[in-house]
């Protein structure tokens, strides 16, 4: 005779029960943890940061010095205020590191500290007491302010001369001598951040990706015109096709370092950066001229007015065509706070489309005319003015930031209506 199932309160109890109870248990500890980190910031930290505020000048900002772009943005952005004569002094706050050259480098003009703990306990407080308080003496200062200072305050990065030495001789054991000159260029992959931080699901805003395979039409024009292409990257990323010209050099494969990434970004004619990557950041530290391709979206264009932009378009799929600028303004993609994840395209049926090889080099030799001085004609010129003035006039400054591409704009003229 077989027995009797056992009784579904038992069996609730054996399995239903002990799940909770790791839930809570889990929910508990976060919330102790939590109270932990605000508890030190709001006893320890924030009244040292606060009075170090008010009598000192010092002003503490948290960076996440993880992912390249923030790393090279903020220190670069407040060594420039304070050489345009800015009253606080800042010191920065890391919790890990993307490129410790980079750090090292910066080090020598303002103070960086990469520690976990205050990083942590920092984040905590800016999340929690920001929402009810404003924290001037840690809060990451609006950018939208500082637009004539990014434009005037020259970089005020040196390399040694030792490091000037390192970086020509890799240069010359890639080929390229002392009197050749190159541009860089790179298509935003997912290759950097699933080796950074493993385990993670970075496919929220995959969106922002772009094919290498793009950029190639481009870095033959540049060994045409006589100079190097160098892909930049992270180890690992995918080759490009297409062309096997030795003047197109993959070194994101083939001798990357972290002080070749600076060093590259700081001596380039300019730096073709796919995806709105933080690499770009690397160029204008050393006032590199920047392309800011396949970008989107578009809540702000960036502050230096050397720098060039074309966007991603935006394809309805129900509507078989393109989104106007005016559209993409009202769903917040242009001077807005939307479409930073990809679900906020899926769930509209909307599809973000990479600028195609024609673009990418229509936005290239933009950007050798405006190096080498040939002036734009007239009707570029009332594009470019004229779609800054649209979407970007309620910010101060907005006529020094960069411009779209002209090239680009005429092409999709159809678009601005």
């Amino acid at each position: 005779m077989s027995e009797a199932p056992p009784p579904l309160r038992n069996k609730l109890t054996s399995t239903f029960l002990p799940a909770c109870t790791k839930v809570g248990i889990r929910r508990l500890l976060n919330v102790a943890r939590s109270c932990y980190y605000l508890s030190l910031f709001a006893f320890i930290f924030a009244p040292v940061m606060l009075l170090a505020y008010i009598f000192a000048k010092r002003r503490f900002v948290v960076i996440d010095g993880g992912r390249i772009g923030p790393l090279a943005t903020g220190p670069n952005i407040f060594m420039r205020l304070e050489l345009a004569g800015c009253e606080y002094k800042h010191i920065c706050i890391c919790g890990q590191v993307a490129n410790s050259a980079l750090v090292d480098l910066m080090s020598r003009q303002i103070p960086i500290v990469v520690s976990p703990v205050i990083y942590k306990i920092s984040t905590y407080a800016l999340n929690i007491f920001t929402r009810f308080i404003d924290l001037p003496f840690i809060r990451y200062p609006d950018l939208g302010e500082y637009a004539s200072t990014l434009n005037s305050a020259p970089s005020p990065l040196k390399f040694t001369e030792c490091e000037e030495h390192q970086g020509r001789q890799a240069l010359f054991e890639a080929g390229i001598d002392a009197d050749d000159w190159f541009v860089c260029f790179h298509a935003r992959t997912p290759i950097y951040l699933a080796n950074a931080f493993p385990g993670q699901d970075w496919g929220y805003h995959d969106y922002r990706d772009c094919s290498i395979d793009n950029y190639v039409t481009t870095a033959i024009e540049i060994v045409k015109r006589g100079g190097f292409a160098i892909r930049m990257g992270a180890k690992g990323e995918e080759p490009y096709g297409g062309t096997d010209d030795p003047q197109i050099i993959d070194y994101a494969n083939e001798f990357k370092s972290e002080f070749m990434d600076i060093y590259l970004a700081a001596h380039c004619k300019f730096l073709l950066c796919g995806g709105g990557s933080g690499i770009g950041a690397l160029a204008f530290q050393f006032d590199r001229p920047v392309i800011w391709a396949n970008l989107i979206p578009l809540p702000y264009i960036p502050w230096r007015s050397d720098d060039l932009i074309i966007p991603k378009l935006i394809w309805d799929e129900k509507a078989g065509r393109f989104l106007t600028f005016a559209e993409m303004h009202s769903l917040g993609l242009i001077a807005g706070i939307n479409g930073g994840e990809s679900r906020f395209y899926l769930d509209r049926g909307l599809r973000p489309v990479e600028n195609s090889p024609e673009d990418l080099l229509d936005i290239a030799l933009e950007m050798f005319d405006q190096v080498n001085g040939v002036a734009r004609s007239n009707r570029e010129l009332e594009l470019q003015r004229e779609f800054k003035k649209t979407y970007f006039s309620h910010v101060p400054d907005y006529q020094k930031a960069s411009n779209i591409g002209s090239r680009f704009l005429a092409k999709h003229e159809f678009l601005m209506g």
